[in-house]
């Protein structure tokens, strides 16, 4: 059985030159698009195939999916969902909504995008080459956050945090809004039938984490404040920038999960894939061709076609 889980992370019409979020008429066409060639389901029904039930339907199967826990989701995308009568699950950062902050990697491209410095050098970098930047156009920023969220991403959690911490007290000059929802906004979704999932208590790429019980920690108290907050138990996990291996897989099935989301640009097959390894489509503001491609799975087979 296939079925195609879409990601999306922010849904509206802001100008973002660093990450722009997908604009909600795009979001309109690409929903109802959706809408109309697939059979959307929702967490529980997925579960529930996964275990073999079968699902009576002409259309390819589809669940809709959004992480971090932005404002947006609910302001823009959830109404625009429930117009159409779909359902979707949110991945929650829960440190996020505990703290009034983003995540990392949004908190990143802000302070490169706000600051009016021309320059930066970061010392406890350690690609010589990501060091310093000129930050003197919209591009030299959005190419020096690329990097450095590309480089940080594959970093050990410690050194990561420390890099964060020199860009934060470096970049004095830019104030820090809160783009989150609140655990007032989660709970309006539940009441409106949509579900929730973790996407861990700070946002760190599980693969770096070397100490296996901060895993256990970004797993099980992600989960738990879930409960607390809601008064349901989350029985999925997305793991951070799509970042999991072997200990992260077995860490969620310990930890009372059930699936886990990862990102790999392609359908899924429930009768061959891993469920803590689920792949998701991600989607971003692109062109219709692109997007297209990306939910169809294609764009990813071109390039190892191109490159193989």
């Amino acid at each position: 059985m296939r079925i195609s889980i879409f990601l999306f992370h922010r849904v509206n019409d802001s100008k973002d030159p660093l990450w722009p979020p997908m604009t909600t008429k795009r979001f309109q066409e690409v929903t109802r698009y959706i809408a109309k060639n697939h059979t959307v389901i929702g967490l529980d029904e997925l579960y529930e195939a996964i275990n073999g039930k079968a699902i009576k339907t002409n259309k390819p199967l589809a669940s809709i999916s959004f992480d971090d826990g932005f404002k947006d989701n609910i302001e823009y995308a959830a109404p625009i969902l429930s117009k159409q009568g779909l359902t979707a699950t949110y991945y929650v950062v829960t440190s996020c909504m505990d703290q009034g902050r983003a995540t990392w990697t949004y908190l990143l491209d802000q302070l490169l995008l706000g600051t009016k410095m021309k320059n930066i050098r970061l010392d406890r970098i350690t690609d010589t080459n990501l060091q310093s930047a000129k930050l003197q156009s919209i591009s030299n920023k959005a190419k020096y956050s690329f990097q450095l969220k590309h480089h940080l991403k594959s970093a050990d959690e410690k050194y990561r945090s420390e890099v964060m911490e020199e860009i934060k007290s470096t970049l004095l000059d830019v104030n820090q809004e809160n783009p989150m929802m609140d655990w007032k906004d989660i709970r309006q979704l539940i009441s409106e039938g949509f579900t929730i999932g973790s996407h861990t208590v700070n946002h760190p790429p599980l693969a770096t984490l070397e100490d296996e019980e901060r895993i256990r920690f970004e797993l099980a108290f992600s989960r738990q404040r879930i409960t607390d907050e809601t008064g349901i138990t989350p029985i999925a996990i997305a793991y951070p920038v799509g970042s999991f291996d072997q200990r992260t897989t077995r860490l969620s099935e310990e930890a009372g999960y059930l699936m886990g989301m990862a990102v790999e640009q392609r359908v899924s097959n429930l009768n061959e894939d891993n469920r803590f390894a689920l792949p998701r489509l991600e989607l971003y503001q692109e062109n219709r061709l692109k997007t297209w491609l990306r939910m169809k799975g294609m764009q990813q087979r071109i390039k190892n076609m191109i490159h193989s």
